[in-house]
């Protein structure tokens, strides 16, 4: 079954991961080592220092490093949060006890029911069971194809070791699997379809 493509979503949130072109080709092996050949970015990213992302892109595609990478640049938009328009619109949606309630029944089983998952620590990086089990959903059990792409959004480059740890293991057991199903149909009168 075709798979979603993986892309990283702005840039790393630390200091150094754009700081020079070798720091930045380190990064890009490190997203060819799981696979993510995409670049979602704007000149928001990374927050700390807005615009920071898109020089180093930019001297990295005039030097040849990013022949085997897709960049999708936009001008940024600042309506992030939950205090901006997009935020409140988004409170309003998800922001509701059935969708509390799904994420703890899900934190539960990814912990304790049947086919637990570990989740992954990678240094500065961890991802709870519920995370790597979300992540996994998302890559092997939903709708999303070759055609669709996941755009992960991280704080270091630990969390895109950590992200690839996560999706590399694979389908869920077939418990996660109904417990995911039993949720959907759980929050389904209150969750928007887009």
């Amino acid at each position: 079954m075709p798979r979603p493509r993986i892309l990283l979503g702005g840039a790393p949130e630390d200091s150094g991961a754009f700081s020079t072109l070798e720091q930045l080709n380190a990064l890009l092996a490190v997203l060819r080592q799981h696979n993510v050949t995409s670049i979602d970015t704007a000149a928001l990213y990374p927050s700390a220092s807005s615009g920071r992302s898109e020089s180093p892109l930019g001297e990295a595609r005039a030097a040849g490093l990013l022949t085997d990478f897709a960049i999708d640049t936009k001008i940024g938009n600042k309506d992030m949060g939950f205090d901006t328009s997009n935020g409140k619109s988004h409170k309003f949606m998800y922001d509701k006890p059935s969708m509390h309630d799904a994420v703890k029944m899900l934190a539960w089983e990814c912990e304790n029911g049947e086919g637990t998952v570990k989740g992954v620590d990678e240094g500065d990086a961890t991802i709870t069971p519920l995370g790597e089990a979300s992540l996994r959903w998302l890559y092997y059990h939903s709708a999303l194809n070759e055609y669709d792409g996941m755009i992960l959004r991280v704080h270091s480059v630990g969390m895109i070791v950590a992200n690839g740890k996560a999706i590399g293991r694979g389908p869920l057991p077939e418990g996660l699997v109904v417990a995911f199903d039993t949720v959907r149909d759980m929050v389904k009168k209150d969750a928007p379809i887009f």
